[in-house]
């Protein structure tokens, strides 16, 4: 081994929401020098590495050439002998029915460090998603996975009468041999009456389950035009699937929301709505953009003497501002003796969370008239001035009437707000329709109306009266408004629309 080599990570992204993908996976993706790519890859992955990364396609075509796989083994040993740090990104795990044995020997062979990154195989965590447990106590204590892929070259080389016996068996990329798969299990002696499911984009907005049973199931898929990528499951655990989304966090079970916040800030409001039993389809349609060293907002936190009050409106300004302090070489010290007003519970739990500072003035309305009214109560005579980082998008409405209250104020930009175009799987989710789709911002609202995407029967629901009014200025008719510009409360609205 030749010590100047590189190194070749082999990578499992999980099952296919960006999200599951483990957190060495993600730092890895960061660093890496080139990054090569299976075809079923979602783009938020590829949109995860280092700004100058080679990316490199390698999805294979299903029935494609051996010699794909040749080349791809080329490749990695090519860059890596060139001194690069080279991820291979496969879904799932590499060594559930993927090629990664085959690459770790190649690199190997060829003298090259090679490093298993495992991931979350679908077989396992797809069914999850779509309620269907592989494993009962009463009902399922053996679990078989196998590959659909070979049936139609040669059903002798799968042993149908072993499968028939297993309590649960998943069958993975067997969408285009299910029919053959099925008839060869029911004459291996496994019930034509057993429950059956295919789980079509497990984990991702363009999740669709089916259930049927094993005879039917097959008919079903073709009726139902479900498409690769599929998971197959076949067993009693799959009745299950029923009664648990009947159950599972009922007040919004079987509403399907679509979701817009940034990626930043959508985790709250996703895992509540999913924690109500909502099919939650995130989609951001804006995206934070950070600034880089030099901004006009590191120049104003040189001077941060100047300030005894610093203004805090979003969780993305609490970020920004912090991050600024981490790359001119500060901490949380030289917001000594200075006090803070946010806006919102979120605002100040993030401000706590990032510096372990507790905020001195938050306004019972999270709106900004509250901040106003709530800092017009302080003597003004005991401010000599504030500091505001704010969004370029930001209204001047707070900052005005600070300023006609007497207020010294520098509010400075400390954050982009960008259009973001969703990728093809959100566009045909969005296109799919929704009983709910969510705005958190004025901005995601116009971003939305310059897209012109049709969705079927969705009802708006907006955070606050700002995002509302922006809402019916673009044409909207809104059926719920947040009584407080939280997301908890947006959340809660939601319910109740549906409940009242």
């Amino acid at each position: 081994m030749t010590s100047d080599y590189g190194m070749v990570y082999l990578v499992g992204v999980g099952p296919g929401d960006p999200d599951l993908i483990t957190l060495r996976a993600h730092k890895l993706l960061c660093e890496a020098n080139v990054v090569l790519y299976d075809r079923l890859i979602d783009k938020e992955f590829i949109a995860q590495a280092h700004p100058h990364a080679e990316l490199i396609d390698v999805g294979k075509k299903p029935n494609g050439p051996e010699g794909q796989q040749d080349d791809i083994h080329a490749l990695l040993i090519d860059r890596a002998q060139g001194g690069k740090s080279v991820v291979r990104l496969q879904g799932g795990d590499p060594f559930v029915f993927g090629r990664g044995f085959e690459e770790l020997v190649a690199c190997y062979e060829a003298g090259v460090p090679c490093v298993i990154v495992p991931g979350v195989s679908s077989a396992l965590a797809g069914p999850g998603a779509a309620l269907i447990p592989l494993t009962h106590r009463h009902l399922a204590r053996s679990v078989g996975i196998v590959t659909g892929r070979s049936a139609m070259s040669d059903l002798g080389e799968i042993d149908f009468q072993s499968l028939a016996a297993l309590d649960t068996l998943v069958i993975m990329m067997g969408r285009s041999n299910l029919h053959l798969l099925t008839q060869g299990l029911i004459a291996a002696g496994r019930s034509g009456h057993t429950p059956a499911a295919c789980i079509e984009w497990a984990t991702t907005p363009r999740q669709r389950v089916i259930r049927a049973t094993l005879a039917t199931l097959s008919d079903q898929a073709q009726q139902q035009h479900i498409a690769s990528p599929v998971i197959t499951i076949m067993g009693k655990v799959v009745a299950l699937h029923e009664q648990l989304q009947a159950k599972a966090a009922s007040p919004l079970a079987g509403k399907r929301i679509i979701t817009t916040r940034p990626v930043f800030g959508v985790s709250t409001l996703n895992q509540r709505l999913t924690a109500y039993g909502a099919n939650v389809v995130s989609c951001p349609l804006i995206e934070i953009q950070h600034l880089s060293q030099g901004s006009d907002l590191d120049k104003h936190m040189r001077n941060l003497d100047a300030y005894d009050w610093l203004l805090f409106t979003s969780v993305y300004g609490v970020e920004a501002f912090w991050r600024a302090l981490l790359r001119n070489g500060w901490d949380a010290r030289v917001l000594g003796g200075k006090r803070l007003a946010v806006v919102g519970s979120a605002t100040k739990a993030y401000l706590y969370e990032r510096g372990r500072i507790v905020a001195d003035v938050v306004p019972a309305r999270y709106t900004a008239e509250s901040l106003v009214q709530a800092l017009r109560n302080i003597e003004v005579s005991q401010v000599r001035r504030l500091f505001y980082p704010r969004s370029d998008k930001a209204d001047s409405t707070l900052v005005d009437r600070l300023r006609q209250s007497g207020l010294a104020i520098d509010d400075v930009i400390a954050y982009r707000n960008r259009p973001v175009t969703p990728t093809p799987g959100q566009h045909h989710a969005l296109e799919q329709g929704a009983d709910v789709i969510t705005f958190a911002s004025p901005t995601a609202v116009r971003r939305y109306a310059e897209l012109h995407i049709p969705i079927k029967r969705a009802q708006v629901a907006c955070i606050g009266p700002v995002t509302a009014k922006a809402a019916h200025n673009a044409g909207m008719k809104v059926a719920i408004e947040a009584p407080q510009q939280t997301e908890h409360a947006l959340a809660e609205a939601i319910v109740n629309h549906f409940h009242s």
